[in-house]
């Protein structure tokens, strides 16, 4: 059992490689999506397998999209300027011709009535859940003393004493206060929410949390009504 359970590789995978070289050598894979390009420790990308043994059976529809996404999504350079939410919804509704689901990966802020509005009515046609990543530090902010913070969408500098026991529960108070501000958004448009954390590694934080739910998603719609 525990050989059968024990991946296969090709005898000419890194053949004449030394032991010690072994991992920089992108391995031979018959899986549904093979290995493109890699910088060790940064980034990967891959790209769709189309000898893939397994695309039209059932069972493996769909596996490893998951995975593939989150990667994706950490691999992706930063930009400033912030989300235009309404832009980017438009955009999917024109392409989006058919039923589909439709998963949104943001951390929602700037998400105004405006854009709820416009998920909600891809909600009506389409099967769409919000996954908000939060980073740890978003919630609660150690003390830490005096510290400098620079906000991403609009580049400013701002000082934060965070020795102060007023400031950290005004900090944790405006993200709890957002984030219910943010639900309450959903639950009108019709939109299920899941919430993502940058704790830990960033593949697992982001992507079993992800597969978790799709499969509890899954079993939920199978039961009898």
């Amino acid at each position: 059992l525990i050989v059968g359970g024990m991946p296969v590789f090709s005898r000419k995978w890194a053949a004449g490689t030394p032991f010690d070289k072994i991992q920089l050598v992108a391995p031979i894979a018959s899986g549904p999506y093979l290995i493109e390009r890699y910088d060790v420790g940064r980034a990967i990308t891959y790209r769709k397998n189309p000898d893939y043994w397994g695309t039209d059976l059932p069972a493996r529809k769909g596996a490893g999209a998951v995975a593939r996404v989150v990667r994706e999504v950490i691999a992706a350079e930063p930009t400033r300027g912030g989300t235009d939410f309404v832009a980017a919804l438009e955009h999917q509704e024109r392409l989006m011709r058919r039923r589909a689901m439709l998963l949104v990966i943001s951390d929602f802020e700037g998400f105004d009535e405006r854009a709820a509005e416009k998920l909600g009515r891809l909600a009506r046609r389409h099967d769409v859940v919000a996954a908000r990543v939060v980073d740890p530090l978003e919630r609660e902010v150690p003390a830490a003393g005096r510290i400098w913070l620079r906000e991403l969408e609009s580049d400013r500098l701002v000082e934060v004493d965070t020795r102060s026991g007023e400031v950290r529960a005004a900090w944790k108070r405006e993200h709890e206060l957002r984030t219910a501000a943010l639900a309450e958004k959903l639950t009108r448009a019709g939109v299920d929410l899941l919430e993502l954390t940058t704790d830990g590694n960033l593949s697992v934080a982001l992507a079993d949390p992800l597969a978790k739910y799709f499969q509890l998603r899954r079993r939920r719609q199978a039961r009898p009504a």
